[in-house]
C-alpha cells in the first residue's frame, strides 16, 4: 500500500521534479539523474525526510544526494558512498530522526535524485517529490550516512548462499541509528558486526 498523505506530517518544505520524467513501456532503463535547486536562503537542520515517488508502479528506488557545487552524474553516483542524504525503496520512504539528531541541508544546496525505473509494460511518466521537516533546535548529533561497500563482488554461477564481506573503519565514536542493506533478488541474508578496540565482534 502506498499512502498518499505525508507520513512525516505537514512538511516545512517540498521539492518536486519540474517536469514529468518519461518511463518507457519495456526494456531496461539506465539510471536517470534529476537535479532540484533548493534555493534555501540559510542552512537548515532536518529532522525528517520523506521521498514520495510520483508513480510507485515503476519506481524501483530513489537515491538522493546533496551537492553544494556543480556535480556530474558520475560524481553523483560516487557520492552514494559518502553523501547519501535520503532514499526510497518500496516500504521505506521515511527517514525520521530522534530528538537531538538531525541532518544538515546547506544553504542553496542542490538535491540530486538517482532514479531507477523498472518498465512494467505501459509507457508512463513519473514526477517524484521530497518533503522535509526542520528541527526546532540545533541538534546535539549530526546524522551522516556511510556506505560499507565491496566493489569486487564476484558470485560464481549457480552458487548457493555465496558470501561477500566489506568493512568500514570509523574515525570517531558513533551511535548507529540503522542499516539499509539493498541486494535485489540475489541477496539471502545480511549481517553486521562491530569490531571494537578489544577485538571482540558484536553482531
Amino acid at each position: 500500500q502506498f499512502p498518499e498523505a505525508w507520513q512525516i506530517g505537514t512538511p516545512d518544505a517540498i521539492w518536486e521534479f519540474a517536469e514529468p520524467l518519461p518511463v518507457k513501456a519495456t526494456g531496461i532503463m539506465p539510471y536517470q539523474y534529476v537535479t532540484i535547486e533548493t534555493n534555501l536562503a540559510e542552512s537548515k537542520w532536518v529532522q525528517a525526510i520523506e521521498v514520495q515517488p510520483g508513480n510507485p508502479e515503476v519506481v524501483h528506488h530513489v537515491i538522493v544526494t546533496v551537492d553544494e557545487a556543480d556535480e556530474s552524474a558520475t560524481q553523483a553516483e560516487d557520492a552514494e558512498e559518502t553523501n547519501l542524504w535520503a532514499a526510497y525503496v518500496p516500504g521505506q520512504a521515511v527517514w525520521q530522526y530522534p530528538d537531538g539528531f538531525a541532518k544538515a541541508l546547506p544553504r542553496n544546496a542542490r538535491l540530486i535524485f538517482q532514479m531507477h525505473y523498472t518498465p512494467n509494460g505501459t509507457a508512463t511518466t513519473d514526477r517524484t517529490r521530497i518533503g522535509v521537516t526542520y528541527a526546532k533546535t540545533p541538534p546535539q548529533h549530526e546524522v551522516r550516512v556511510r556506505g560499507i561497500l565491496n566493489h569486487r563482488i564476484q558470485i560464481p554461477p549457480h552458487a548457493s548462499r555465496h558470501r561477500e564481506d566489506a568493512s568500514l573503519r570509523l574515525p570517531v565514536d558513533a551511535t548507529i541509528l540503522g542499516f539499509l542493506p539493498h541486494m535485489h533478488l540475489r541477496g539471502t541474508a545480511c549481517q553486521y558486526s562491530v569490531l571494537d578496540r578489544t577485538g571482540d565482534p558484536e553482531t
